[in-house]
């Protein structure tokens, strides 16, 4: 049995392309020139010459076009521009909200506001599992996972509109609403109508 080993990370001193020719072509002819001997000649000087870079090398205009797209996504990463955490809320609303409808006594559908998708994903999964769960907002989830779920309701064009929770647990959810609303640049009560809100609040606790 014929058995050449080729080694590709070494190369004699001295060498040179017509002497490592030569050399394959003498294992050929010792070996009557078999079509097993041809073969192994082929491999030889296709692993010595090595990947024909200049054949393979991209277009000058495909690679102008992947520089833009590559800054123009480094610059909207680095604006924030088409995020949720961190964002105002007033420009996520713009292309990651849902809206919220009721149905009046008429039959009819109104809608009477918006909210992000993030806020109403984490909210009907606490409505629907975590009612009786205690300490929901006390008990933080997996940071793995929450990490996971920020750049799930992060990432466009749905913004985890059609999210599936299974694996994730009710204080996955809640951590990962917990930091979306601590990452808003203003608070979700405004400090300029904190006073009306506690106002309100008292009003009504006095008419309790």
């Amino acid at each position: 049995m014929l058995e050449v080993a080729v080694d590709c990370t070494r190369e004699p001193a001295g060498s040179s392309s017509e002497s490592r020719e030569a050399v394959a072509d003498v294992v050929a002819l010792s070996h009557g020139r078999s079509r097993i001997a041809a073969l192994l000649v082929s491999l030889v000087r296709s692993l010595r010459q090595g990947p024909r870079m200049a054949d393979e090398a991209p277009s000058k205009a495909s690679l102008v076009r992947w520089w833009k797209a590559f800054t123009r996504k480094e610059k909207e990463r680095a604006s924030g521009k088409g995020r949720v955490f961190g964002v105002a809320l007033a420009e996520s609303l713009q292309y990651a909200s849902v809206a919220i409808s009721l149905v009046a006594d008429d039959g009819n559908q109104y809608v009477y506001g918006y909210v992000p998708i993030v806020v109403a994903k984490c909210g009907m999964m606490l409505k629907e599992t975590a009612t009786h769960t205690e300490g929901i907002f006390r008990v933080s989830g997996s940071n793995k996972r929450i990490n996971q779920l920020q750049a799930v309701f992060d990432a466009p064009p749905k913004y985890g509109k059609d999210f599936d929770w299974t694996g994730y647990s009710v204080h996955d959810a809640a951590s990962v609403l917990r930091r979306y609303l601590n990452a808003l640049p203003e608070p979700v009560i405004p400090a300029g109508l904190y006073l009306d809100f506690t106002a309100v609040l008292r009003a009504s606790l006095g008419r309790a």
